[in-house]
């Protein structure tokens, strides 16, 4: 075993040779280790083996196999040292090499007369373009073997890129966006679809506040800015933050700047810098560089209020005071989505649709989706744009009820708001004939007017500024009773016994 670059373990084996076989092996060939095995009958077995796990070997020479008509089995094979297929006149293709990403000695392919298909070869070869493009460090000879495959060009060339997925439509309910697309085709076998990925992006803020402010000796100044849309999903989408500042002061290296976010986590945008130079005027991190770094908040909620606070910390004879003109908040959140298929599902059309979860209502998303092979992730879709709606809340969830002479309290909460506020709710109680309501902008909600020993079922209802939630599930029947000292008779009289 050897550390690959990825850092993770991987099988390594310190090379083999595949020659013809004296003794009429079934699979064509037989395999020698080199200086450590002698023969091994059964090569097939070795391959499939070798196809769980990605492998580096050292060397592998395909040389004299009469019968030998494909290598199938040495697919898991990521890097080897150096590749010589040579004088194999039953050899078709190259399907089996479709997993190698690297050659760092010699690749050599060379009078397999029946080889004119070596698009297995494609990706380590640079596909599209080729060389420079290419995986391999030695020298590459492709040559005298069948038509399609007697040079790096005819293998480059021999393979296409699937056709280009395109998204029809879209749904999207409680924070889930739903793609409908017509699937990517691939016309090379040994590159399969094998699943899609999708990317999307919004802008959450673009704000800005140009109320002017004095900058005075060691008077903090803070403006602030409100992001009122529904930020995405923090665990699921990145975000990309640039504050945009236009301060008009003499000397720079006597400002200090901050940035608050939501959450109240304070970043060091200015301290006292660049010295000699006048006003600062320009982008963080875009132009202007941040003593801490803006990516530091990605992780927490980014709707709510921010806040900009700037100051002139330099005491000393001569004042030097300026204005804070302008300063913007814009924030674009973006994720990507990989989803893997795999086959008997796959076929004969991948699951309908792609779901991407976790995103912010109230605003458009652009969206594109590219098929996934062993050639990379291409051709990106055209853009399609997706509003993500506002939605009602969801139904409460009554958590516990008590009970006073003659009244009903509701406590419950709501999981989801719809994507904006919600500002108010409504609850209901019914004795079967006759019905009371009660309204509040929180919980708990008490329902008075009720009669004492009849039993009463309640719903609570959430409202936001696109409607009105479905009624939460109904309570067990509830029985007001007339209390004394604050407590219900049966709670008295029980405490006497």
């Amino acid at each position: 075993m050897r550390t690959s670059l990825a850092g993770k373990r991987e099988p390594f084996i310190a090379g083999f040779s595949v020659q013809a076989s004296s003794r009429g092996a079934t699979n064509g060939f037989v395999a020698r280790k080199k200086q450590v095995l002698e023969i091994i009958p059964r090569i097939a077995f070795l391959f499939a083996c070798l196809a769980f796990s990605q492998v580096s070997i050292a060397a592998i020479n395909i040389v004299g196999n009469d019968s030998l008509a494909n290598v199938d089995g040495l697919r898991g094979v990521s890097q080897v040292t150096n590749l010589s297929i040579r004088s194999n006149p039953a050899l078709l293709n190259l399907d089996g090499l479709v997993d190698l990403e690297e050659v760092t000695g010699t690749l050599v392919v060379q009078g397999n007369s029946s080889l004119g298909n070596c698009e297995g070869l494609a990706p380590v070869l640079g596909w599209p373009d080729g060389p420079p493009n290419d995986s391999v460090s030695g020298t590459i000879a492709i040559s005298s073997n069948a038509a399609g495959c007697n040079s790096i060009s005819d293998v480059v060339n021999s393979v296409t890129a699937p056709s280009q997925a395109v998204i029809r439509g879209h749904s999207a309910s409680r924070r889930t966006l739903s793609l409908d697309f017509s699937p990517s085709v691939s016309t090379n076998t040994a590159f399969p679809v094998t699943g899609y990925q999708a990317y999307c992006a919004s802008s959450l803020a673009d704000l800005s506040d140009a109320a002017a402010a004095d900058l005075l000796d060691n008077r903090p100044v803070t403006r602030y800015l409100t992001v009122g849309n529904e930020a995405a999903d923090s665990n699921s989408f990145s975000a990309e933050i640039e504050v945009s500042v236009d301060i008009t002061h003499s000397d720079p290296t006597d400002l200090r700047i901050t940035l608050t976010s939501p959450e109240g986590t304070t970043l060091l945008l200015w301290d006292q810098g660049n010295a000699g130079g006048q006003d600062i005027q320009g982008t963080f991190p875009t132009n202007l560089t941040p003593v801490d770094a803006l990516e530091n908040v990605v992780g927490e909620t980014l709707d709510g209020t921010w806040a900009l606070t700037a100051e002139d910390i330099s005491v000393g004879p001569i004042v030097r005071e300026g204005i804070l003109n302008l300063w913007g908040l814009r924030i674009e959140e973006k994720i990507t989505v990989s989803r893997a298929y795999k086959a008997p599902n796959f076929s004969p059309a991948p699951p309908q649709p792609f779901q991407i979860d976790g995103l912010g209502r109230g605003r458009g998303y652009t969206c594109t989706l590219a098929p996934v092979t062993k050639l990379g992730t291409f051709p990106v879709s055209d853009s399609y744009m997706a509003f993500v709606p506002l939605e009602v809340p969801v139904n409460p969830s009554v958590a516990s009820t008590d009970y006073e002479d003659g009244k009903i309290i509701l406590t419950f909460s709501v999981s989801d708001n719809g994507g904006t506020d919600i500002t108010g709710y409504e609850a209901t109680c019914s004795d079967g004939t006759t019905t009371y309501t009660a309204t509040s902008t929180s919980s708990p909600i008490t329902v008075s007017g009720l009669t004492n020993d009849v039993a009463y079922t309640c719903t609570v209802t959430a409202t936001n500024s696109v409607g009105i939630s479905s009624a939460s599930a109904a309570t067990d029947p509830i029985t007001p009773e007339e209390t004394s000292t604050g407590l219900p008779i049966w709670l008295l009289y029980q405490a006497t016994q």
